[in-house]
């Protein structure tokens, strides 16, 4: 009968302790911050649903209006005639906020109204707030002219103006010029251009590339150089222009 009683004794145990067993419930415990607290602090963990990521919205890149661009771009002329050749300056100011690349196709008139000349020129690169100046030189005399600005986007080039800084001092018929380049990137075919005037009338003309061995000029870097006129002259007007690739 011990024996029996002893076998029933244990079998209870063992299904009460299956019983225990089902629905557990997971849960995860910390130790207390409070080295003098009794026990343990009981968390349960909530297991909380991936938020779906925020939906970015593509916006469409701002579209280049060739036509807007070149309703933004300032002409001014000046004429310098001679015994042997005639120069025809145009200067371009960007006054939108484009980077653009401008191109001329001008007609030359004579006193009589006929049309002596054809002419383009282009430049590739120009930023916003900076003026360039583009020039031809047509055979023959002009009274008139007849100018066609076009505006494309500078698709291969970025502009450099921004970044040279520029110091001018005159001397006896001749600019001399130090060309800085302020910016963290090499810019390339630098030039300088000056037109010289006695009073408002065009006297001069001159230009040069300020450039290493490499056609650059590297940051923080400074090369210097002389822009002759071969006149005397009162006032000077300079453009910069250049390029580096994007």
């Amino acid at each position: 009968m011990k024996k029996i009683s002893i076998l029933l004794l244990l079998l209870v145990c063992v299904l009460s302790l299956s019983g225990c067993d089902s629905g557990t419930t997971k849960i995860e415990k910390s130790e207390s911050a409070d080295n003098n607290s009794s026990g343990n602090e009981i968390i349960a963990v909530e297991k909380k649903e991936a938020e779906e990521p925020e939906k970015i919205e593509k916006t469409e890149e701002k579209k280049f209006d060739s036509d807007l661009v070149a309703s933004q771009l300032s002409v001014t002329e000046y004429n310098l005639f001679g015994d042997y050749w005639n120069y025809h300056f145009i200067e371009i100011t960007n006054n939108s906020e484009e980077v653009t690349k401008v191109s001329l196709n001008i007609l030359y008139y004579d006193e009589n109204g006929e049309l002596v000349s054809a002419e383009s020129c282009s430049e590739d690169v120009v930023e916003p707030g900076f003026s360039v100046l583009l020039y031809t030189m047509p055979d023959e005399k002009w009274s008139k002219t007849e100018i066609t600005v076009e505006a494309s986007e500078s698709r291969y080039y970025a502009p450099i103006q921004s970044d040279i800084e520029i110091s001018v001092t005159p001397a006896k018929q001749k600019l001399v010029v130090q060309a800085k380049n302020v910016g963290d990137e090499p810019a390339e075919f630098v030039q300088v251009s000056a037109l010289f005037f006695d009073g408002e009338d065009v006297v001069g003309f001159g230009n040069h590339y300020f450039s290493d061995s490499d056609y650059e000029i590297k940051p923080e870097k400074t090369i210097s150089g002389n822009i002759d006129c071969y006149k005397d002259f009162d006032g000077y007007k300079y453009y910069v222009t250049g390029r580096r690739k994007k």
